[in-house]
């Protein structure tokens, strides 16, 4: 009985998105479309200034979505892509193009300094062009953000880019064109509605680093149209990814030195925070401990039980030239999507103990220069049969695609790390791995019943912060057997 309760609580988790998903484009179809009007000459002005090539995956990609912007129906599209492989310039370039329409581009991020991140790319990637851009974080001074409001209200801002401060009652857009969520999978429910109802007359474009597999694709975006970025950017040289014995740690810590002395930053992750009774893991505290004694002043910690603003500061100052923090040791808090191209090193300790799409995940860290960059998985004896096959795994693919596929047929089930960092949306109960046989019954359904549930459902949305604890008792009939 016990089962089949968990069962069914599982499949509402999961229709309950679906018909978010629905929803949202059902919505989105109610509303006429502001139609985009643009030649593509400030586009091709913009990359034609662009320090680099797109790839060939990019270009197809950009015009993809160039097409959906010029089209009368809206664009509701998931743009995914590997890690590193170019998906913030597409971003970037569909903004000008709404830009040149006479709109605003509004692009959200789910960390103040990812947020900070795209303002600054921005500026230097397109420094001799002059676009009215702004950024919105809840650290800005309250009359500089009043300033803001009234700049974005007035259409004198043309590109916005913030945090989950862009979805305050305050900030009235003036005429949207775009609407970009980038890392969408870290945004509530009611968080990408929220942005979503107020830009209800324009294009709406979701992010996500994380390559997902192809079963599960449907779960996670419904009937959305899917543009996929698997090529990475020319110059970038592939990851030199290792296999090392804990009991070789001393040696590393020394080739490490050595790095850093020519110019590297290095990430080391670790599994826990601090230690465990239970598991017998080395952990931050203890690592930072270990490696303070020897690298002094040059090695912070972050966490997530360190404030949100304490950890930004950090990792500001670990990302800047003049820095002088060379060594952050941390959780799997380090977040997708940030860009340190000094920082070419990356050890994962206890790596037996992580999942193929979280380590890869982790690994995207480094490589995002033109520098050569190194992976080191740092393991402990005695390693398990499916821990060495994801190890040796890892050593041989840096293809996302390939090793999120291998992920979902070896975990199966049990209790996953780092679930947060596979891409996927968040749930209480509902396992991917287990349960994805309810995907296609959930989406089915979601199809049948988003139109009758439509209000309903939106205000019961926007009622509850949590998606799981939202009920749908008007088809609590329904069965999953």
């Amino acid at each position: 009985m016990i089962n089949k309760a968990l069962k069914r609580l599982a499949f509402d988790e999961i229709l309950t998105e679906q018909i978010m998903l629905e929803i949202a484009q059902n919505k989105l179809l109610k509303h006429k479309k502001t139609l985009l009007i643009f030649t593509g000459a400030l586009q091709n002005t913009y990359l034609s200034s662009l320090p680099f090539q797109l790839t060939t995956n990019q270009k197809e990609v950009l015009e993809e979505i160039n097409n959906d912007q010029k089209s009368d129906q809206h664009m509701v599209r998931i743009l995914q892509g590997d890690v590193g492989s170019g998906k913030t310039i597409i971003a970037f370039l569909a903004a000008i193009n709404a830009i040149e329409a006479g709109t605003q581009a509004i692009i959200m991020a789910p960390i103040e300094l990812l947020a900070r991140q795209h303002f600054s790319n921005f500026k230097k990637l397109f420094p001799d062009h002059q676009i009215e851009s702004g950024l919105l974080i809840s650290k800005i001074p309250n009359s500089q953000k009043k300033q803001l409001y009234t700049d974005i209200q007035t259409g004198k801002i043309k590109l916005i880019i913030g945090t989950h401060a862009l979805i305050q009652s305050e900030v009235q857009f003036h005429k949207p064109g775009l609407i970009v969520i980038d890392e969408q999978h870290k945004f509530g429910v009611a968080q990408r509605l929220e942005l979503l109802e107020k830009g209800m007359i324009c294009d709406f474009l979701m992010m996500s680093a994380t390559p997902i597999p192809r079963t599960l694709i449907m779960m996670c975006y419904g009937s959305m149209k899917i543009s996929t970025l698997k090529e990475k950017p020319t110059g970038r040289l592939p990851i030199i990814t290792s296999l090392l014995s804990s009991k070789k740690a001393g040696s590393l810590i020394h080739s490490i030195k050595n790095a850093i002395e020519d110019g590297a930053k290095v990430y080391w992750i670790c599994p826990l925070i601090e230690r465990s009774e239970s598991l017998s893991l080395n952990n931050v505290k203890q690592r930072y401990i270990s490696l303070e004694k020897i690298f002094s002043n040059q090695v912070a910690v972050i966490h997530s039980r360190i404030k949100v603003e304490e950890r930004e500061r950090i990792m500001e100052d670990f990302a800047s030239k003049s820095g002088k923090i060379k060594i952050l040791v941390t959780t799997t808090v380090i977040e997708v999507g940030v860009d340190i191209p000094d920082a070419t090193i990356i050890v994962i300790e206890h790596a037996e103990r992580f999942g193929l799409a979280q380590m890869h995940q982790l690994r995207g860290r480094v490589g995002r220069s033109n520098k050569q960059s190194h992976c080191i998985l740092l393991y402990s004896h005695p390693l398990g049969v499916t821990a060495k096959y994801r190890l040796e795994a890892m050593k041989k693919s840096d293809d996302g695609f390939k090793l999120a596929e291998e992920d979902l047929r070896i975990r199966g089930g049990g209790k996953i790390l780092g679930t947060q960092q596979s891409g996927l949306p968040l749930f209480k109960i509902y396992d991917f791995f287990t349960q994805h046989h309810l995907i296609k019954h959930a989406n089915h359904i979601a199809l049948e019943q988003s139109n009758k549930l439509n209000e309903r459902f939106y205000v019961l949305i926007n009622l509850y912060s949590n998606i799981s604890d939202i009920n749908i008792p008007s088809i609590a009939t329904i069965s999953i057997a």
